[in-house]
């Protein structure tokens, strides 16, 4: 009774703490404090949903219209390509997303700037990568080389649609960017969906170029929805180029484990696999990924939402009243989702695709950390611990790579799910650790 009195007056202290707040939560979260938190959340989760829903029957249509070894043949296309057009943009997203929700006058110039940052970077990358990749794909057929090297072009493309509208989500117009990223989103299904019913591309390289094609077609709209929101002129400034490389590099230095810890399995299977067993793993991933729209809204606005929480008490009075239903959220639906998985895959993904089955198992479990990994890291990005969270990616990026080179060869993909969840659920007792460590240094302060 009297943990609840505590419990409850903790919340409502919080309440009134962050309705006097101005500045980042006024610009990011409005003044109504937790109903706005949790209406945001709401609304990307909806998206989120929405997006997931297209991402699996995009995965549905592909096997179904590839089967298990062109299906692995499209995996080995797009995995490293789009590696490469990750690191390409150097952090400018989430630094763009920072430093326009700071000095909102200035959006144009960092939108700007971020955008020629990460198209000069892009070259570059876009080269290294056409000559790695023979190399990175040397158990690949010709043509899957050469088409995955058409695909790089993914790099420019991410620097003048994903980018910008980064943007939005700092001048609050969550409707727009939502909108947006839903639209975008759509092309590849709109690919896979014109492909069934003309029943004419069902070569992985010729679906990746018509996608690429649609993007392109894609940028003017989107680029003219962005101005309207943030009026140019767009310069480059030397005093926002600093400031965004400052900001972006660390990030990129975190973004690369994590990126790494979620696709260094797959990478290393199109290198040494065969296309038959990769296509099966890209099955049992696509369906653990299940879950990962709601893990994703709560972190997308949750970081921000913990930047405006000045002080770390802040932060445990709210962890203290709502880590519990997240551990709830996050164990009830890998629960269910397990529940399932041996007859969902036969019904969605169709009976040749049974062999996935013990790696989805798995690779479900490894997801629940996954998500409650990307909780606690968008918590302690809004404390200003990002090395926290880089410290923690790279201990399951070790593990990572050490279980798979044992596991992966003697048992193939079940092998590499395994590496997976070890990966994971270490990342996961760092990151506690490092949120323990906080609340200890708080107290004795």
């Amino acid at each position: 009774m009297q943990t609840g009195t505590v419990i409850g007056r903790s919340s409502h202290a919080l309440r009134m703490k962050l309705a006097t707040v101005n500045g980042c939560l006024g610009t990011g979260l409005g003044t109504d404090g937790l109903s706005v938190f949790f209406r945001r959340t709401s609304q990307v989760l909806a998206i989120n949903v929405l997006m997931a829903v297209m991402g699996l029957a995009s995965g549905l249509l592909a096997a179904r219209l590839l089967g298990p070894e062109r299906r692995g043949e499209l995996a080995a296309i797009q995995s490293w390509p789009m590696l490469f057009a990750a690191l390409a943009m150097l952090g400018m997203p989430e630094a763009l997303v920072y430093f326009s929700s700071r000095e909102r006058c200035r959006a144009a110039d960092y939108l700007g700037t971020a955008t020629i940052i990460a198209l000069l970077a892009g070259v570059g990358f876009l080269t290294v990568g056409w000559i790695l990749m023979p190399v990175l794909l040397r158990s690949q057929t010709h043509s899957t080389i050469w088409f995955a090297r058409i695909y790089l072009l993914m790099i420019p493309l991410y620097a003048v649609i994903d980018l910008p509208r980064n943007v939005l989500r700092a001048t609050s117009a969550w409707g727009t960017w939502n909108g947006l990223r839903l639209i975008h989103t759509s092309l590849w299904l709109t690919v896979l969906v014109g492909s069934c019913i003309a029943k004419r591309f069902t070569n992985p390289g010729m679906l990746v170029c018509l996608f690429l094609g649609l993007q392109v077609l894609f940028a003017l709209p989107h680029s003219l929805v962005i101005a309207r929101n943030v009026p140019g002129p767009y310069r480059c400034s030397a005093s926002c180029r600093r400031q965004l490389l400052e900001y972006g590099i660390p990030t990129m230095l975190t973004i690369l484990p994590q990126t790494l810890n979620l696709r260094l399995d797959q990478l290393l299977m199109a290198s040494l696999l065969a296309p038959q067993p990769l296509g099966y793993y890209v099955v049992a991933v696509a369906w653990a990924g299940a879950a990962a729209p709601v893990f994703q809204s709560v972190g997308a606005v949750l970081f921000p939402y913990i930047s405006a929480m000045h002080e770390p008490l802040h932060y445990h009075e709210f962890l203290k009243v709502h880590f519990p239903r997240v551990l709830l959220l996050v164990s009830s639906i890998t629960i269910l989702l397990l529940a399932v998985t041996p007859v969902a895959i036969r019904l969605l993904f169709g009976p040749e695709f049974s062999p996935s089955i013990p790696a989805a198992l798995i690779l479900t479990t490894a997801s629940g950390f996954s998500g409650l990994n990307l909780i606690l890291s968008a918590s302690l990005q809004g404390l200003g611990r990002p090395k926290s969270i880089l410290k923690a990616e790279f201990l399951g990026l070790a593990v990572t790579m050490v279980s798979l080179a044992i596991l992966l060869p003697a048992f193939g993909i079940v092998g590499a799910a395994v590496s997976s969840f070890l990966a994971y659920s270490f990342t996961t007792c760092a990151l506690i650790i490092s949120t323990l460590r906080i609340r200890v240094q708080t107290g004795t302060h």
